[in-house]
């Protein structure tokens, strides 16, 4: 059961996003960004310590999204591509430097991090990017305003173990 740290979007943002995809390709979780993944052999309370002292100093991160594909797998992740993604790099990079400490270890992302918003999955990722493509109506502004750290158990709700909202 790895443990994530994420962005999500501002609620308004990821309704809209979410309402371009059948009810089948929702994810059960809202649109964020992964900053980073370990292993469940972490320390939750330390983990989630070290992350509030990290991004105490973290405003919202204004994108937009501006491009869209899916990560082949099981299951198949759908996203959207943000710009700027200079953002979201520096984030990944402060969050791995910073949580090394706590953590012992770099992120599994490490040294290989591609920024993107997780929209939904899909069984059928050919149906999925059709369906996306037809409902696309160009850039989508949004913000990222809140940080979390979840629990994720195949086949399972995400669980939440750590939220705070950036503050302007």
């Amino acid at each position: 059961m790895p443990i994530g740290v994420n962005l999500l979007l501002d609620s308004a943002t990821a309704a809209k996003i979410t309402s371009l995809l059948p009810d089948r390709q929702r994810a059960s979780y809202p649109p964020h960004s992964r900053l980073a993944t370990y292993g469940d052999d972490l320390d939750e309370m330390a983990l989630s310590a070290g992350l509030a002292i990290i991004t105490e100093t973290w405003s919202p991160i204004c994108l937009g999204l501006v491009g869209y594909g899916v990560f082949p797998g099981d299951p198949n992740i759908l996203w959207a591509l943000p710009a700027p993604i200079h953002a979201l790099l520096g984030r990944h990079h402060m969050l791995d430097a910073g949580l090394l400490a706590v953590t012992g270890r770099h992120s599994f992302e490490y040294g290989g991090w591609l920024p993107d918003i997780a929209l939904g999955i899909t069984q059928f990722p050919g149906d999925a990017i059709e369906v996306l493509a037809s409902a696309w109506r160009g850039p989508i502004e949004g913000t990222m305003t809140e940080i979390e750290v979840v629990r994720y158990e195949r086949h399972k709700p995400v669980q939440a173990l750590y939220r705070r909202n950036l503050e302007w």
